[in-house]
């Protein structure tokens, strides 16, 4: 009887075989079920197949911290618990990875020393003050609303809003692919690129604005001017440097707060609004040519070599990434101009998006960390699931308290309303969905995001005309039901991946 690490658990392959699913059939380790006698990698297998399957991760196994991380190693070869019993005479992959680990020469079962984690107070704070950066270009809606009519601007911003998030997202999607194989020089001339062509469409679409819905000049420079600070802050922040987009920009926020209180004319503002833009813009595009200076070589092999393989993957990021904004958008940009209440209340979620950035990073760092302090694979799924837990409540507690604090300003000065109130439980529901959004795009299930956002576009859309619903309901109440949908939506794809270890090597 095969025993392992002194626990008789792992039966004769004989036994193992009246386990399994199909006994009758040897299994290839590939996953094609073969007639007898087992297959390793296309060779058949006359002796022992542990022996065999032992020879061939002798190296990669002997260098193994704990069994684990065999396990890990196993999974990714295609070994799976039925193949571990069929043809291996274990009860499920991780004993047999305990078994592989032994003979390696990895000697009895162990943990990795667990280190401390890693704190960086500097970084957590960069992250937590993304919601403010965000927030910003709010203080200067009302200078620009003054010279813009109503309808017409809901239009701009929309066009303005969408354009200018899915260019960001695909431009820093690709500089981050630069990155990962330390190529700065090329990271910094996809950002500077990207910028000049995205101010160029910009224009365009801005051009296409004002033929359509009219509004002049001023409307066309909207889209535009949308475009610079969206790219602005993707390159400031894409090197770090968010203490200087908050200096480049803070003047245009102090003159905006300012006009709406009346203490600035409208000409100062603008202007002052126009110059810092700008040069946030020129200070984004001057760090991303200043980088990688002095190499001339592109370790990513230039243009032809960052797109190759990855324009699949792109066209997914840009998808997800416009119906993110169209999500967002739709339910708020209707009340701009007619329900002060709902917009403060949308502030609740900007704010805090710092916040749910800096936990889907921590959340990762945290999974892996876990794999150093459990021992079998059942132990990771349950805690990783907790882990999840405990930072989706951070995120809901975080913008909770912000939505209840505007939520009792507005009941103080007797202005909220269910539509607000309805509001304010999306934007908390919302908080939770973009942190199951990161961890999904982390483990690049795009598709699984793009149709969980299209569903919840259409349950938001659409409920009120399928159950026939009055125009007395609000359509918050309906954006609410979508973003828990959404949320619901999100947490059912992360099931069958969250729990694998080798997502996590």
């Amino acid at each position: 009887m095969t025993l392992t690490s002194g626990q008789p658990r792992a039966p004769i392959i004989a036994a193992a075989r009246e386990v399994a699913a199909d006994a009758t059939l040897a299994i290839n380790i590939s996953g094609t079920a073969v007639a007898s006698p087992p297959v390793i990698e296309g060779v058949a297998v006359t002796g022992d197949p542990l022996d065999a399957l032992v020879d061939r991760v002798r190296e990669t196994a002997g260098r193994a911290v704990d069994a684990l991380q065999v396990a890990a190693l196993l999974e990714a070869d295609g070994i799976t618990d039925r193949v571990a019993r069929a043809v291996f005479g274990f009860t499920d992959v991780f004993y047999l990875a305990e078994e592989v680990f032994r003979r390696a020469g990895g000697g009895v079962r162990r943990l990795r020393p667990v280190a401390a984690p890693l704190r960086d107070p500097g970084r957590a704070a960069r992250e937590i003050a993304h919601g403010a950066l965000y927030l910003l270009p709010g203080a200067l809606f009302p200078a620009v609303a003054a010279v813009i009519a109503p309808q017409v601007l809901v239009v701009a911003l929309l066009v303005a809003g969408v354009l200018g998030w899915v260019w960001a997202a695909g431009a820093s999607w690709l500089a981050f692919q630069c990155l990962n194989v330390d190529d700065d020089l090329t990271a910094g001339r996809v950002l500077a690129w990207s910028t000049g062509i995205g101010m160029v469409v910009a224009a365009l679409a801005g051009l296409g604005v004002t033929m359509a819905v009219g509004g002049g000049v001023t409307a066309a420079a909207l889209v535009p001017g949308v475009m610079a600070y969206q790219m602005a802050s993707t390159a400031l922040v894409f090197y770090k440097l968010e203490l200087w987009l908050a200096l480049l920009t803070a003047p245009a926020a102090v003159l905006g707060i300012g006009y709406l209180l009346g203490d600035i004319q409208l000409v100062w503002a603008l202007g002052t609004v126009s110059a810092c833009v700008g040069a946030a813009l020129a200070a984004g595009i001057w760090f991303a040519l200043r980088a990688g200076k002095g190499r001339t070589v592109s370790a990513i092999g230039g243009p032809r070599g960052l797109f190759r393989g990855r324009i699949g993957p792109l066209a997914w990021v840009l998808l997800y990434s416009a119906l993110a904004a169209v999500f967002l958008l739709h339910a708020q940009v209707p009340y701009l101009l007619s329900n002060v209440d709902v917009v403060l209340v949308v502030l609740a979620l900007i704010v805090t998006m710092g916040v749910v950035e800096w936990r889907s990073r921590r959340f990762m760092e945290e999974a892996r960390r876990l794999l150093t302090r459990v021992r079998y694979p059942r132990e990771f799924q349950s805690r990783v699931w907790l882990l999840l837990a405990g930072n989706l409540a951070a995120c809901w507690l975080a913008t909770a308290v912000f939505a209840t604090a505007i939520c009792w300003g507005l009941w103080s000065f007797g202005r909220l309303s269910p539509d607000a109130l309805a509001m304010a439980g999306a934007q908390i529901a919302m908080a939770g969905a973009y942190l199951t959004a990161f961890v999904l795009a982390g483990q690049l299930r795009y598709g699984w995001l793009c149709g969980c956002l299209t569903v919840a576009i259409a349950a938001s859309l659409g409920t009120p005309h399928l159950i026939g619903a009055s125009s007395d309901v609000p359509t918050t109440f309906f954006y609410l039901g979508s973003a828990v949908l959404l949320q619901i939506l999100l947490l059912v794809g992360l099931t069958p991946v969250l729990g694998q270890v080798s997502r996590y090597r």
